[in-house]
């Protein structure tokens, strides 16, 4: 068997045993697992959330990649898993181990269980302390998810990369420094569809 580290990688190598590619050449079918384990990493903790990164984790077959792949997914909606045994009986039927479908349908499977739970950022209440306990998690999509709250008490609205900026840098603000920023940043619209623009 050829030394997997030894191996150059080429694109047109899939992950399957396409035999064509330096990385395949003197590899036994079975030995691509190998490969696959000692030179990705996680897959399902790097590719993009989308249906090209989805099929491209379904290929390799591997539940655990595939769990990997599921909670990030999850966690873009501000949730966590709240059952471990459910998440594992749901995803041999999208990792390729017993089928493979289309990231919309694992999506809306995955907002409809009741094993999911809502994070921090769309339960904590709309205080100085509810930021706090949000701040602690260090998680963008609960930030987000508190500060669309915000926007939403004041019938207000922002675009969603804006948003997301904020919320990626937000450290060291307090929660009427957040208020504010709410209030009168550029990219917040109010409901009648005006800059919320401080004088």
């Amino acid at each position: 068997m050829t030394m997997m580290m030894d191996v150059a990688w080429d694109a047109k190598c899939t992950w399957h045993h396409c035999g064509a590619c330096p990385k395949c050449e003197g590899i036994a079918e079975g030995d691509v697992n190998l490969i696959m384990e000692s030179e990705i990493g996680s897959l399902g903790d790097s590719v993009p959330t989308t249906e090209a990164g989805y099929q491209e984790v379904a290929v390799l077959k591997s539940d655990d990649e595939m769990k990997a792949f599921v909670r990030r997914l999850i966690a873009e909606d501000d949730k966590y898993v709240g059952d471990e045994g459910a998440l594992s009986g749901m995803v041999p039927f999208y990792s390729g181990s017993m089928d493979v479908q289309d990231i919309e349908r694992l999506r809306t499977e995955l907002r409809s269980a009741a094993w999911i739970l809502k994070g921090e950022g769309a339960v904590a209440p709309l205080t100085a302390k509810g930021y706090e306990s949000v701040q602690k998690m260090a998680n963008r999509g609960d930030m987000v998810e508190f500060a669309r709250r915000m926007l939403d008490v004041e019938q207000n609205w922002a675009d969603s990369a804006a948003l997301a900026e904020m919320a990626s840098n937000h450290h060291g603000l307090d929660f009427e420094d957040l208020k504010l920023i709410l209030r009168c940043a550029p990219w917040v619209v109010t409901h009648e569809g005006e800059s919320a623009l401080c004088p």
